[in-house]
């Protein structure tokens, strides 16, 4: 029972690899394409990549180990171009949406039981620091989201208590500066300035530029336009809105009763 259910995950999990290069060792095939997309390479080059793998190994009934020995230094052997799509300004562009929905949500909440009880609204120096060592994180992660892939991905156990302790780090000023007040602003502009902000990256992430895909694609593939999976982006785009809704409705709830 056992041996059948792990045949079963390994066979879904190489569905993909299996899929693109059914004469390719499928662990070989997926070290190659996960180290092409750790380079940032598109889709349709990716495609090519393992085409021609796939092709020499089905001809000469060779093993890709044997022919192109270790995936990883085969991939950067290649040298392939990195995707517009990929750039790292492309990824800040990302990134800087979600830094600003973040932003958003943390004010939007903690505004809003100033709002129901109808005090002013102060934010404390702690929540400032919190908020932009917090910003700061997600802009240095995607400036350096290379290297910060491939330490995850070699060194999984090191990465969660790093960002453990960088989670402490971001939360440490509120405990550190306590609740002394650093700026008193009107709650309700702060509460509608903040769900706006959310709902403005939503709309951002809802952008037919931001719903294409950059699927793996063999070269006879390539002329045919992925379908975009539309359910799947509007689900992540209205998660921010519709947890930021629940949060605020829980804030007001625990203010008032």
């Amino acid at each position: 029972m056992i041996t059948r259910l792990q045949q079963r995950a390994a066979q879904h999990r190489y569905g993909l690899e299996r899929q693109l290069a059914p004469h390719v060792e499928p662990e070989w095939t997926e070290t190659f394409l996960l180290e092409l997309r750790l380079q940032g390479v598109g889709g349709p080059d990716i495609g090519h990549a393992i085409a021609e793998v796939e092709s020499h190994c089905a001809e000469s009934g060779e093993s890709a180990t044997a022919a192109f020995g270790d995936p990883a230094a085969y991939a950067r052997a290649l040298e392939l171009p990195r995707a517009e799509a990929q750039s790292p300004r492309a990824v800040l562009r990302t990134f800087v949406p979600g830094a600003v929905s973040l932003v958003g949500v943390m004010l939007a909440v903690t505004a809003t039981p100033a709002v129901a009880t109808g005090r002013p609204f102060g934010l404390s120096w702690g929540t400032l620091v919190a908020l932009a060592l917090g910003v700061g994180a997600v802009l240095a992660t995607a400036r350096h989201l290379d290297p910060v892939l491939r330490t995850v991905l070699a060194h999984p156990v090191r990465a969660w208590f790093v960002a453990m302790a960088g989670i402490a780090v971001v939360v440490s000023p509120q405990l550190v500066l306590g609740t002394r007040e650093a700026v008193a602003l009107p709650a309700l502009p702060v509460l509608l300035v903040g769900s706006l902000a959310v709902l403005a990256v939503a709309g951002w992430n809802l952008r037919p530029g931001e719903l294409a895909d950059d699927p793996v694609t063999p070269p006879l593939a390539e002329q045919t336009r992925p379908p975009r999976r539309r359910g799947a982006a509007l689900v992540a785009a209205l998660s921010a809105p519709v947890g930021t809704a629940v949060l605020v409705a829980v804030s007001w709830w625990a203010a008032t009763r």
